[in-house]
């Protein structure tokens, strides 16, 4: 898991955003996902899919490095 916490002021206030990445590997690639009512945005993504879905250039690079880490660990 990697979790992100930015802080960015908008107009007159700061606010806190946490970002949670998961990175894990399927062992059944065809099993769905059982979300929770309250679980927004939750769904299994390609490595590259990811990639292309964050929106903030230093997530991008921490998901390369931790797949570097995981080719190189052969996790």
């Amino acid at each position: 898991m990697v979790r992100f916490i930015f802080v960015y002021r908008r107009i007159d206030k700061l606010v806190l955003l946490s970002t949670q990445v998961y990175l894990v590997k399927a062992l059944d690639p065809n099993e769905k996902l059982q979300k929770e009512e309250w679980m927004n945005g939750l769904k299994w993504f390609s490595f590259h899919e990811a990639l292309d879905e964050v929106e903030y250039e230093d997530i991008g690079k921490l998901i390369l490095l931790a797949m570097k880490r995981i080719r190189q660990e052969n996790l």
